[in-house]
């Protein structure tokens, strides 16, 4: 029972922590690059360089926004409950 309470906990913070995560990399490109990030990267009115550089930013920032919502999450079940979470 606690594996599956263990995922749902941790999905739940990895859907907020990449929520986030994509905000900030959006409000990112506007900053530097003044215009909106390319909605549909694979489009063929979209250059290649502006579709490989949001495939990077948003790629890190996702496995960051993973990595951060894991470990997160395992601090609070640990803290919580005295144990680490079971995967």
């Amino acid at each position: 029972m606690s594996g599956l309470v263990w995922k749902a906990f941790a999905a739940g913070s990895a859907m907020m922590v990449a929520a986030g995560a994509r905000k900030l990399v959006r409000g990112g490109w506007r900053g530097v690059r003044d215009e909106e990030p390319p909605e549909n990267p694979a489009a063929s009115s979209v250059e290649w360089k502006d579709a490989v550089a949001w495939g990077l930013l948003i790629g890190v920032a996702s496995g960051l926004a993973r990595i951060l919502s894991r470990r997160g999450a395992a601090g609070v079940w640990k803290s919580a409950f005295g144990e680490d979470p079971t995967d």
